[in-house]
């Protein structure tokens, strides 16, 4: 008989982490982390909102699928409620520049900077189709997908050198390919995320200077899904190179992401074209989780044996814009021993997770 551990915390520790490759963004919105600050540096797609799996009802489902929630850091402006006792910040007060040049691109070269004009209030929604396989000592225990839609409302203001943007959730919800009884389910989830505003201040690189949450109670923070996480910094905040660059330039940023294990982000982009104020930017990323890494459970503990998650994609950014079009796909695995039931040898558990997101304005 197998022994079947909850991995709902493992399904989480998964989709927390693709949220952030699917992000431009590391410092992550569910990160617990209150490390150095740090550079928005993955992918320039779209948010990483991976979308939470949804439970297959019947004998198969044998774990909660809609990970438990965790909540983003509480750097809570002044006009909303203060954050839970405890609640950790995360906002940097210094940009860092973790920004390597691979190479400089072919001639003529011109340095990548933003110049929003700030403009009505812009819109923005996000596609995040999921498919999540679950495998317990060599037996299939789940197999399921979920879609989700996201759309905000983006403002953005000037503030000295550097801009401030703000996003507000206006819808989330289940996609239409959800069947209904899954989209109820899903839909409980991503309820208290709607009206969640993210602000964030960069510089003309895409440097994070400052990041905040409000909009909602701050007693809310702490319910609102993975699935939302990073759903409008990632392409606002993909960072440019100091030095001027042309077409074929490469660049590639390293990042630690925290959220329930530690992983190093690293980051590759290239510059496809360049007309005007829009580019088109080619980007991979990489996860490196190291072995041994552990997290708590509730039947115990839970150790990191491998970990292999990658992705690519693209994405088109207006420097005058906050909003931008992308298309990314992430696919990993991550092989975990569980302590499944107390004094018995762990549980090896495999985890295996496809993600396609797609980002673009509003019509």
């Amino acid at each position: 008989m197998i022994r079947r551990p909850n991995v709902n915390a493992l399904a989480a520790a998964f989709t927390l982490l693709a949220a952030s490759c699917g992000a431009t963004t590391l410092t992550d919105a569910a990160s617990p982390s209150t490390a150095a600050p740090a550079v928005n540096d993955t992918f320039p797609s779209a948010p990483a909102t991976s979308a939470a799996p949804v439970e297959t009802p019947g004998p198969t489902s044998l774990v909660p699928t809609v990970p438990p929630t965790a909540a983003p850091p509480t750097a809570v402006p002044p006009t909303t409620a203060e954050p839970p006792t405890g609640a950790p910040t995360t906002a940097p007060s210094e940009p860092v520049d973790n920004v390597v040049l691979v190479d400089a691109g072919a001639e003529p070269r011109s340095l990548l900077r933003r110049s929003f004009v700030p403009p009505d209030p812009e819109f923005m929604v996000q596609v995040v189709d999921t498919v999540t396989r679950q495998v317990v000592e060599g037996e299939v225990v789940l197999e399921t997908g979920a879609s989700t839609v996201i759309e905000q409302r983006v403002t953005t203001a000037i503030e000295g050198e550097n801009f401030a943007v703000a996003w507000e959730i206006i819808r989330a919800e289940a996609g239409p390919d959800v069947s209904p009884a899954d989209a109820e389910q899903l839909n409980a989830a991503l309820a208290p995320s709607v009206g969640l505003v993210e602000t964030v201040v960069v510089t003309p690189r895409g440097l994070l200077v400052d990041r905040s949450f409000g909009g909602v109670a701050a007693a809310d923070l702490g319910t609102i899904g993975t699935s939302i996480d990073n759903a409008g910094e990632s392409g606002l905040t993909n960072p440019f190179p100091l030095e001027p660059v042309g077409i074929g330039a490469r660049w590639q940023t390293r990042q630690v992401v925290v959220t329930l294990v530690e992983a190093e982000m690293v980051s590759t982009y290239e510059l496809v074209s360049f007309d005007g104020t829009v580019l088109e930017l080619a980007v991979e990323v990489e996860q490196v989780v190291r072995a041994g890494a552990n997290y708590q459970v509730p039947t115990g503990t839970a150790t990191v044996a491998d970990w292999d998650v990658a992705g690519s994609g693209t994405v088109t950014v207006d420097l005058r814009s906050s909003v931008f079009t992308s298309a990314i796909r992430l696919e990993g695995t991550q092989q975990i021993l569980v302590d499944a039931v107390p004094g018995q040898e762990p549980v090896l558990v495999d985890l295996r997770l496809a993600t396609e997101t797609t980002t673009a304005p509003s019509p």
